[in-house]
């Protein structure tokens, strides 16, 4: 049977949310990430990719955010790469199978995790 979680918020709360958890963008994605979907040029994607690695984590019972990455294929297609330790936590809580979905405006954020 197949679950889903979503989760929205704005530009400006994933601002402050960096500022109050005093996290670095280094801490919460990987160096291909930020190399893609660089701060400055498309916070928005990097906050959407958030979103999703908030669910995982909450999924998984939590690992550090560098444990999940999230791409685009070459039709643009987020894709979910997680960590060999990730997904034996999550086949542990029998979550065997994770899509998801990404969307944005320049103040909007909107991610969905659909899971089985």
């Amino acid at each position: 049977m197949y679950k889903k979680l979503v989760k929205t918020f704005t530009t400006a709360e994933f601002k402050s949310k960096l500022d109050a958890k005093s996290l670095s963008i280094e801490h919460l994605f990987t160096p291909q990430e930020i190399k893609i979907y660089h701060v400055n040029e498309n916070l928005q994607s990097l906050a959407a990719r958030y979103l999703i690695k908030e669910m995982v984590n909450e999924l998984s019972g939590g690992l550090d955010y560098l444990n999940i990455e999230i791409l685009n294929n070459s039709k643009g297609k987020p894709i979910l790469n997680l960590s060999f330790e990730l997904l034996k936590k999550l086949e542990e809580r029998n979550v065997n199978n994770i899509q998801i979905s990404l969307s944005h405006t320049k103040e909007n954020i909107a991610a969905m995790l659909v899971y089985e």
